[in-house]
């Protein structure tokens, strides 16, 4: 699938003319794919959840892990809650550096 989104990550850009600039929101876009169980029918239906995605930020390449339990109300509409992993790479003077952070993660999903 095809995941975008804009979240919380903390990080200083260096401009054109030398300035340093701090940003607190990164702006994201990428692929994914996700590995779903089969419902557990004994706890509600739930289903867990791992999934892999590569992308890019203005600044460079990041990637997440996400893993976690859906549950499907009807078969339009998926509750997500889980834990994601995401680094975010990018360059400076040259060299590539990166940053991590680990954080819960919440979601709908509504199917077309």
């Amino acid at each position: 699938g095809v995941e975008g989104g804009q979240e919380t990550f903390p990080i200083s850009v260096v401009n054109s003319d030398g300035t340093i600039e701090k940003k607190t929101s990164l702006l994201w876009g990428g692929m994914f794919y996700r590995f779903t169980t089969d419902p557990f029918v004994s706890i509600g239906g739930l289903q867990l959840f791992g999934q892999v995605l590569g992308g890019a930020t203005m600044s460079g390449p990041m990637g997440k892990l996400t893993t976690g339990i859906v549950w499907q109300p009807d078969s339009r509409v998926e509750l997500m809650l889980g834990v994601e992993g995401m680094m975010q790479s990018y360059r400076y003077n040259g060299d590539w550096g990166h940053g991590e952070k680990i954080s819960m993660t919440t979601g709908v999903a509504v199917r077309f």
